[in-house]
């Protein structure tokens, strides 16, 4: 990948000046909590981090910023295959398990980085091909210098994600009316609850579309179904309570702009009462693998609608916090209720994500229940 054009260079005095030999050290005593020597690339970054970490920095620099070996850069972004030095010999690659994981996690972290900077200035950036000749008298064969690169490839960012999800969620106890074997209209109390088990598969090309997902989940449960032959033909007693989906719901995200991105969604499924669908869409503001603002919907034919908001907090670099208010009707009930939820997701590393959540909920003022749920995903 490389860069594009590089930018015109800031006035000297925006960022540093030179402190004349002949007016002494004396004159220019100041106190710092940290000195980096050397203004190329690496002093620069790591006296950026530090000052944003808090820290009174001073850079020092005996000639002009980035003039020696970080001015003369290709500016090409790669991760090259020296990363997989050790996996020349197989036998030996599997003699050193730890040394041979560390050398895949640097060359994770170096895609995932550039990557990182593609999605962030995609305006800075334009790809490069590249054509590397292989002798037949070379030491590494065709089919292992493309196992490296597809290797590469998929360590990209971890642009694949599987997931699995469950939940349990809780009303209490809501207002339902059924009819009896007899004919007789009976007003009771129904046990409003449901559960939901949910796997996923995500692909990000990081572009226009920048991200499209497949769901795939049932739900089970009971609700106050509105008294309606319609909604629950057939069924008399608490047997008309019983709500259940199972569905499809592939998802497509789209890059707006920078901090804009719109997800639209088309469910397909099947409920208690036969084959319905369903469409959804969601509006990110904000970093969307960061912290961000997420206002959607989602409605499916029979089964009910949902809004929600939700706020990502990126909490350091392995945490995000994330509130969450839903107004629904799901599943299949009368009237709409409102879930407060809070979730935490943890980055476990080796592409390792998990998420938990909790939360309170009611379709009226006087009762209520708990929520809880949790997800496990492998991001490759």
């Amino acid at each position: 990948m490389g860069l594009g054009q590089a930018p015109a260079p800031l006035a000297r005095s925006a960022l540093w000046h030179r402190i004349p030999a002949e007016e002494g050290a004396e004159a220019q005593v100041e106190s710092y909590d940290v000195a980096v020597i050397g203004g190329g690339i690496i002093g620069c970054s790591a006296a950026n981090h530090l000052t944003a970490a808090g820290f009174r920095t001073i850079l020092m620099e005996r000639g002009d910023i980035g003039g020696a070996t970080s001015g003369r850069t290709s500016r090409l972004q790669y991760c090259g295959l020296s990363y997989f030095s050790r996996f020349r010999s197989v036998p030996g690659a599997l003699a050193h398990p730890l040394e041979s994981w560390e050398s895949v996690e640097l060359a994770r972290r170096a895609m995932r980085d550039r990557s990182a900077f593609v999605r962030d200035t995609p305006e800075r950036v334009r790809p490069i091909t590249f054509y590397f000749p292989l002798h037949r008298d070379a030491s590494e064969p065709l089919w292992k210098v493309r196992a490296g690169f597809a290797l590469l490839e998929r360590l990209d960012g971890r642009r694949s994600v599987f997931a699995a999800s469950g939940d349990y969620v809780d009303f209490g106890r809501s207002p339902a009316d059924r009819f009896n074997p007899d004919g007789t209209l009976t007003h009771t109390n129904v046990h409003d609850n449901f559960f939901r088990v949910e796997g996923s598969f995500t692909y990000r090309p990081l572009r226009v579309v920048s991200e499209f997902s497949l769901r795939i989940g049932v739900v089970r449960g009971n609700s106050p179904v509105p008294l309606d032959d319609s909604q629950a033909p057939g069924k008399i007693g608490t047997d008309r309570f019983k709500v259940g989906l199972n569905y499809g719901a592939p998802t497509v995200r789209f890059r707006l702009a920078d901090m804009w991105h719109l997800e639209a969604e088309f469910l397909t499924s099947v409920t208690e009462t036969g084959f319905s669908v369903g469409t959804g869409s969601a509006l990110l503001i904000g970093d969307p693998y960061g912290t961000k603002l997420t206002l959607g919907f989602e409605s499916i034919q029979v089964f009910g609608t949902r809004f929600w908001s939700r706020m990502d907090v990126a909490a350091g670099n392995r945490f995000t916090i994330a509130p969450l208010i839903e107004v629904t009707n799901m599943p299949h009930a009368n009237d709409y209720g409102v879930r407060l939820i809070g979730e935490v997701t943890a980055d476990l590393g080796a592409g390792f994500h998990t998420s938990v959540r909790g939360g309170y909920q009611a379709r009226r003022s006087t009762e209520g229940g708990p929520s809880a749920g949790a997800t496990v995903a492998y991001s490759f």
